[in-house]
């Protein structure tokens, strides 16, 4: 089963969340591993209620997703006081 997901769409499925670091992060990492978007990935799956098992493959756009922030991942930022 191929299953596309957006990262930019995540926000609504979970609101609270950090998806702008968190979307970086997804992309700066799958990058420096080589990969090119949309990011592919593959997964074997078991005995996932409502699914069965099977392979299941995340095509991720990382479309809309901050350049600046993917490229200051790797930075320290400063906390607030």
């Amino acid at each position: 089963m191929d299953i596309t997901v957006r990262l930019v769409d995540l926000t609504v499925m979970q609101p609270r969340l950090l998806w702008e670091d968190i979307s970086a992060a997804v992309v700066a990492t799958l990058s420096g591993a080589g990969m090119h978007a949309p990011f592919s990935l593959e997964l074997a799956v078991r005995d996932v209620p409502g699914f069965g098992s099977g392979a299941l493959r995340l095509e991720i756009d990382p479309g809309g997703v901050s350049t600046d922030h993917v490229l200051g991942c790797g930075e320290p930022r400063s906390r607030p006081d």
